[in-house]
């Protein structure tokens, strides 16, 4: 997997050369150092992000809209760890029509994670909804289906050799593929479908890819708890599963018991568990801050959850209007501001 560096290679050049000048250059000195300093305390923001130095990773979506590749973004990794291609990496979205990719914003995506020593997750192999599914598969015969999702998989791994995690599946319960996709990777007995795409991911990974599953409304606690942990437990039998996904969208008025209930019932599987998707869609300042506090401290601290990942935090980019942290012009909103005091707070207790 990607590992972290306590200072950015690309300053490393920098300090060694300003460590060379000879001392008779006193003018030449100083200006450089004070323009280094200045440069460093600019770039300095880029190694705070706020899960910095924690065990597990707080990460963020880039790049919401297909064709914008990185959306230049300064602010990024003044903040986030790891980083999740919102709509790049969605098989629809990436192979637009049978062996015809279209890979610019993932292949940027990934390049940024590389540069700046962060995890890259995938998002997704298999997801049918919101204008990401790959259609064209409908008109395949089973074993052509079967190809080509075995070739779409092979595809990304090759090209993307370093990613960190992969949601295999997403929103098998809540968005899964036409009946014709399921029965030709396997039909729906047993999940034979889910399992299908699992052998094949692992198959293809590497060693250190870990691969993940994901889904919508588990955190809400209910039926959808037992259906969900039924599946894993499958691909547990089946040696596939490596870490488990519940996505944060639509629990504004979720209380945090609930959430503890759910993730100590997820626990049971004995696998990392890991929130993802997650944003506070509320227009009222206050009342974003106060949920914020109420649940985050919640997920952050279970013992289980080994990363939270956030479906954007820039107004203007995100899915969800008012779920945004950081205003078109940079400043923060009350939630973001009482999310660095919490971690600075527990920062202080490590």
């Amino acid at each position: 997997m990607i590992k972290h560096e306590n200072i950015p290679a690309e300053q490393q050049p920098a300090r060694q050369q300003l460590c060379r000048l000879p001392i008779y250059y006193t003018f030449f000195k100083i200006t450089i150092l004070a323009f280094a300093l200045l440069l460093f305390g600019g770039m300095s923001r880029a190694w705070a992000q706020l899960a910095k130095g924690q065990s597990k990773f707080f990460g963020c979506t880039m790049a919401g809209l297909k064709n914008e590749g990185m959306m230049p973004d300064t602010l990024f990794s003044t903040y986030w760890n790891q980083a999740t291609p919102e709509n790049a990496g969605k098989h629809g979205l990436c192979e637009t029509s049978r062996n015809v990719y279209e890979p610019k914003a993932l292949d940027e995506i990934y390049a940024f994670c590389l540069d700046h020593h962060i995890p890259f997750k995938e998002h997704t192999f298999l997801f049918w909804c919101c204008g990401a599914e790959a259609k064209w598969l409908l008109e395949l015969s089973d074993a052509d289906i079967r190809a080509e999702m075995e070739v779409w998989i092979q595809y990304f791994f090759n090209r993307y050799p370093q990613t960190a995690y992969v949601e295999v599946v997403n929103e098998p319960f809540q968005s899964p593929p036409p009946p014709k996709i399921r029965q030709a990777l396997g039909g729906d007995a047993d999940f034979a479908w889910v399992r299908w795409m699992y052998r094949k991911a692992r198959k293809y990974a590497p060693a250190d890819c870990a691969l993940w599953i994901n889904e919508n409304n588990v955190l809400k606690g209910g039926a959808r708890v037992a259906k969900y942990k039924q599946l894993i437990s499958l691909l547990q039998t089946d040696g596939t599963i490596d870490g488990v996904g519940m996505q944060g969208h639509w629990l504004e008025n979720i209380d945090p018991d609930t959430l503890q209930n759910t993730l100590n019932q997820m626990d049971d599987l004995g696998l990392p568990l890991y929130i993802t998707e997650y944003e506070v869609d509320e227009a009222d300042d206050k009342v974003q801050q106060a949920i914020w506090a109420a649940q985050f401290p919640v997920m952050w601290e279970h013992p289980a959850v080994k990363g939270v990942t956030l479906w954007g935090y820039k107004e203007g980019h995100m899915w969800r209007e008012n779920g945004y942290l950081v205003h078109t012009n940079g400043s923060e909103r009350p939630a973001m501001t009482w999310l660095k005091k919490y971690f600075a707070e527990r920062k202080k207790e490590d």
